[in-house]
């Protein structure tokens, strides 16, 4: 209260319990109404809900960095990977993942096969299941990873894609 009382504004953040043992978090702003009054201007903002999305968001993530599987996030369009679980990171350790073209981790067999079949059927029908193989980040396409891969496209209200996810595991046990 002391910045009140020098004319400044106050921001905080309470913890508040109600009746039914429920956690809300409200964000506080005190603004001094600048007249000889003395008064302020108090401010309350239920952020509870943005708070427990932010948490939840955080414990998805942990999750998926955890995966022994490659999980990746690629752009609308499906070309780019805009972010990669440490899984993925791993398999392209000489190669900075996000911000990278999908395509170029794919060898050419499937290349053609994730632009023919795999993409059109994810922005049509959702969902893709089938096999890819992945490059090390060689030159030709002799070190490559089979893997088993699921796409998903996320739509947002409009129905349009704003992202889509990948996620692959490593078959190279089976061959």
């Amino acid at each position: 209260l002391q910045g009140l009382a020098e004319g400044r504004g106050v921001r905080g953040r309470l913890r508040l319990v109600t009746s039914n043992d429920d956690v809300r978090w409200i964000d506080l702003s005190m603004t001094p109404l600048g007249n000889s009054s003395g008064g302020a201007l108090l401010t309350f903002d239920d952020i509870t809900d943005e708070l427990d999305e932010a948490r939840r968001a955080h414990e998805l993530t942990r999750v998926l960095e955890a995966s022994p599987d490659l999980v990746a996030v690629l752009d609308s369009l499906g070309r780019t990977v805009v972010w990669a679980n440490d899984a993925f990171q791993r398999f392209l350790p000489a190669e900075r993942v996000a911000g990278s073209r999908l395509l170029a981790h794919l060898d050419g067999w499937s290349q053609a096969r994730y632009a023919a079949t795999a993409l059109p059927a994810v922005r049509s029908g959702g969902t893709w299941r089938g096999e890819l193989r992945l490059t090390m980040g060689q030159e030709d396409d002799s070190a490559t990873l089979p893997v088993s891969a699921v796409l998903v496209a996320h739509r947002d209200a409009e129905e349009r894609i704003e992202a889509i996810s990948l996620v692959a595991r490593d078959l190279s046990d089976l061959y």
